[in-house]
């Protein structure tokens, strides 16, 4: 398998010197990005997932290089610096992408909550009808009351009910069966 990795030429090998001016420092920038602007395109594209990112992220690379050469802090291959700073870039474009998703989360705000509450008159709809619930539950007979609220209320299930009143599975189906029927034909209009 062959290396993705170019090997470097002596220019690069040799310690990077600061350089004595701005025009020569911009023309060894120019030369760097020409032999290896690809390279580090491609490189940020796998870190970023994304070639706009990348494209921008590759600028700011050779934008960082340059600076740190204009203040005389280069000592080594301009590869390696080169793909040190790539490598950072990555990583910090990420963190900064992860705060920007973070920051674009809205939390849920009492307008949002607002437009979900009820109008008066659904509010008025609502107690009446658990008003009528309330009374169809008190026509019930003792024990089918019992039964349904041992289900509804506390949450037992038939196996229990029936063990508790000392009654049968079947019994008990009978009277949630007609409690339900009770309920449902009593609140037909809010059904």
């Amino acid at each position: 398998m062959r290396s993705r990795v170019k090997s470097q030429t002596k220019a690069e090998a040799v310690c990077i010197e600061p350089a004595s001016d701005e025009q020569g420092s911009s023309s060894r920038i120019a030369t760097l990005f020409r032999q290896h602007g690809s390279e580090i395109l491609a490189f940020m594209t796998r870190k970023l997932g994304n070639r706009e990112d990348a494209s921008e992220a590759t600028q700011d690379v050779f934008l960082k290089f340059w600076n740190q050469e204009r203040q005389g802090r280069l000592e080594g291959s301009s590869r390696g610096y080169l793909f040190t700073i790539a490598f950072n870039t990555a990583k910090d474009s990420r963190r900064r992408s992860r705060v920007r998703v973070a920051e674009k989360h809205e939390p849920l705000i009492e307008q949002d909550m607002a437009e979900d509450l009820v109008t008066s008159e659904q509010a008025v709809l609502w107690r009446q009808g658990l008003e009528g619930v309330v009374e169809a539950l008190r026509e019930l007979p003792v024990e089918t009351r019992k039964i349904f609220m041992l289900y509804h209320a506390h949450h037992l299930s038939y196996q229990n009910i029936a063990d508790k009143l000392g009654i049968t599975t079947r019994t008990v189906e009978r009277h949630m069966a007609k409690a339900i029927a009770h309920c449902k034909g009593r609140m037909t209009e809010y059904l």
